[in-house]
């Protein structure tokens, strides 16, 4: 099994009542709703490369990037293939007008992409490592 590392952002914006989370609609690979998330690569930092998925995956140039200091991991399969994927979970403030732009996206890999509410956002996640990472930042972020 091949390793590999990456990031998954909670890439979320301020409201009038409370904040918003970006979450994507996946139609390469597999259909589900999944949160922001890619490769690092060789000599980037976390940062850099949170920052870089949150531009490449919603078009938005966050405001703020901060890793939690936690990590998140899942296994696929690609291409007869086995991969272990070892994931920083970070959080990405956008501007609090910031909307969502899927069409510059260089892998094209979902299909749309919206902010929701905590609730409605955690509903809709198709892994259960993405909705525990969500809970995970949700109170550092409401407060």
């Amino acid at each position: 099994m091949e390793e590999k590392y990456g990031v998954l952002v909670i890439a979320y914006k301020p409201v009038e009542k409370g904040h918003r989370v970006a979450v994507l609609k996946r139609s390469k690979g597999w259909e589900g709703w999944e949160l922001v998330k890619g490769g690092k690569k060789d000599g980037e930092t976390v940062e850099e490369a949170a920052e870089r998925e949150t531009c490449e995956e919603i078009g938005i140039d966050p405001e703020k990037v901060k890793p939690i200091g936690e990590k998140v991991g899942w296994e696929y399969e690609k291409d007869e293939k086995k991969y272990r994927v070892e994931a920083e979970i970070c959080v990405a403030k956008v501007s609090n007008d910031a909307r969502i732009s899927i069409e510059d996206n260089p892998h094209e890999e979902h299909s749309k992409g919206f902010f929701f509410n905590y609730r409605d956002a955690k509903g809709l996640l198709t892994y259960e490592e993405q909705e525990k990472a969500l809970e995970k930042v949700w109170n550092r972020i409401e407060k």
